[in-house]
């Protein structure tokens, strides 16, 4: 079992139904299931759409707004082992943009809600203890932290406008050499890291070319520094951008070599690819 759905299984204190009222730091009374088990995830996000029509009807926020995270977190875990079908001409496969579709929706509910309780109850709004390590910086950075995962997905399926307005109040994310560092903070999903900074990649090409290279490094090597491995397709669109797209070069201040597709620093000086420079092109 994986330790992020072990954690959580300690919700399980009280039935949806008949527990009492409870303070902010009490458990919220529902599981997510291990994904290690397909069955057990689609029983797991009926049982939490449930709960989110419960907490609707009770006026229940703090509940709906877990309720919400923990299914999108429940689509997130299922991008390389999904459950849900593509629509459309290929209805019937088995389809991680599925999950995406329905991990943004999540998202955007979860985002409402979280606008409620700090509307309600302000930046000091108490985190349950069980939901800590999914909003290390309270509330507000929960927040950020909906839009930045939101950002990733969008990016991925290739709407970077919409993903672009959802990073507006998202700070930290300017420096590609403190990103990891950022997201952990944030407490944003592994599986998505890798696509928002292959946005912020993208986003930067108008403006700052070699914060964008910079970008595209940690994402070619996210598994290493992220946590999750970017797909083929993203990494190859990002190499093609540094290999021809961009107005300057990318060299290794000491050996002068380029930039060498499938390794990670200059087969001549051993400089890693993140420290190279940008230079004119000839």
């Amino acid at each position: 079992m994986r330790p992020l759905f072990a954690a959580l299984l300690s919700l399980a204190l009280w039935s949806c139904s008949s527990a009492p009222s409870r303070s902010p730091e009490s458990a919220l009374g529902f599981v997510v299931p291990d994904l290690e088990h397909p069955k057990q995830a689609v029983r797991g996000a009926e049982e939490l759409e449930e709960i989110q029509v419960e907490a609707q009807v009770s006026g229940d926020a703090r509940r709906g707004l877990w309720a919400s995270r923990f299914l999108a977190e429940l689509h997130l875990q299922a991008l390389d082992r999904p459950f849900l079908t593509e629509p459309g001409p290929e209805y019937g496969s088995l389809s991680g943009t599925a999950h995406r579709v329905a991990a943004i929706e999540q998202l955007a509910h979860a985002r409402v809600l979280a606008d409620e309780l700090l509307a309600g109850e302000g930046a000091n709004a108490t985190v349950p203890a069980e939901c800590a390590h999914f909003a290390p910086e309270g509330y507000p950075g929960l927040a950020q932290c909906l839009d930045a995962t939101s950002a990733g997905l969008y990016g991925r399926l290739g709407f970077d406008a919409a993903a672009g307005e959802l990073l507006t109040d998202v700070t930290g994310l300017d420096d590609p050499l403190a990103l990891a560092a950022r997201l952990d903070g944030l407490a944003v999903a592994r599986p998505v890291r890798p696509d928002l900074c292959a946005l912020l990649a993208r986003r930067a090409r108008a403006t700052d070319e070699l914060a964008a290279y910079r970008f595209a490094i940690v994402a070619l090597e996210s598994e290493e520094r992220l946590g999750a491995p970017l797909a083929p397709a993203e990494a190859a669109e990002l190499e093609a951008w540094i290999l021809g797209g961009a107005s300057v070069r990318f060299i290794c201040p000491r050996s002068q070599t380029d930039f060498v597709p499938g390794l990670d620093r200059s087969p001549v000086s051993g400089t890693p690819h993140l420290e190279y420079e940008a230079v004119p092109r000839d």
